[in-house]
C-alpha cells in the first residue's frame, strides 16, 4: 500500500537565551487545521507539529529522526511571515539533507510572495503553494 503520511510543520523565529530555547511566531497559521482537514477527507494521514513546542519540550528533538521513525514521505511548511524565513528554510534543509526521499513543500503569505526566488536559490525545496498577486 502506497505511503499517505503528511506532517504539516509550523516553524516559529527560534532563538536561544541563557542555554535556553525561546520563540516567537507561537502560533500555526489556521490554514493548517483546514489543510490537515482535507489531507485526511482525502484518505491521507495527516499530523500538525510545531516545532517550537517539540524543541521546547525536548531540546535535543530532531526533525529528520522523527520523519523517519514515522516513515512521512510529504511534509508542507507554513511560512507565513518573514521572520520565520531562516528557520523554516534551514528545517527544510536538514529534512532534505537527512530524509531526501521526503517532498518539501512550503505555503503562507511569505512563501508566495517569495516563491520565485525561494525556488531558484533553495533547491531542496520542492514545491511552493502560490497564488498571483493582484495591485
Amino acid at each position: 500500500m502506497e505511503n499517505k503520511k503528511c506532517l504539516l510543520i509550523h516553524t516559529p523565529r527560534l532563538f536561544y537565551q541563557e542555554k535556553n530555547i525561546c520563540s516567537d511566531i507561537n502560533y500555526c497559521a489556521m490554514g493548517l487545521f483546514s489543510l490537515a482537514s482535507e489531507l485526511e477527507k482525502a484518505g491521507f494521514d495527516s499530523k500538525i507539529l510545531n516545532l517550537g513546542i517539540e524543541k521546547y519540550l525536548d531540546k535535543n528533538f530532531s526533525i529528520s529522526n522523527y520523519i523517519k521513525q514515522n516513515e512521512i514521505k510529504f511534509v508542507a511548511f507554513s511560512l507565513n511571515w518573514h521572520q520565520q524565513s531562516f528557520d523554516v528554510i534551514e528545517t527544510a534543509k536538514i529534512i532534505k539533507e537527512n530524509c531526501p526521499d521526503t517532498f518539501i513543500s512550503l505555503g503562507g503569505y511569505t512563501a508566495t510572495f517569495f516563491a520565485e526566488e525561494i525556488m531558484k536559490d533553495y533547491p531542496f525545496i520542492d514545491a511552493i503553494r502560490s497564488e498571483e498577486h493582484t495591485s
